[in-house]
């Protein structure tokens, strides 16, 4: 089964979460799928983050990003910590490395 993860995976996930922290959201949008692109915004994308920072706070670092089998994707969850709390990144990667899933959840 790990044969099918996509192989740098965690890398990616690092990479996507850093610029969605840096409120890069052509970054962010760099690699999602069609569908993504079309059901996800800059606009979007800039509400969640705003809406994590006035909830806990500053980013201050990630945590350990560890990779999952889920069907088809891969998935990376990515814990984010800041000032006061963290929420859980998780991002989904098709075999050819576009993104088919993105979520900022609860920790």
């Amino acid at each position: 089964m790990a044969r099918d993860l996509l192989p740098d995976a965690a890398e990616r996930a690092v990479a996507l979460f850093a610029e969605l922290v840096a409120g890069n959201w052509a970054g962010v949008r760099r690699d999602f799928d069609e569908r993504m692109l079309d059901e996800v915004s800059d606009e979007q994308l800039a509400t969640v983050w705003t809406t994590v920072a006035g909830t806990i706070g500053r980013f201050e670092r990630m945590g350990e990003p560890y990779v999952l089998p889920a069907g088809e994707l891969t998935v990376v969850n990515v814990p984010l910590y800041c000032e006061a709390g963290e929420v859980l990144g998780r991002v989904g990667f098709h075999r050819n490395g576009s993104v088919g899933g993105l979520f900022v959840l609860p920790a």
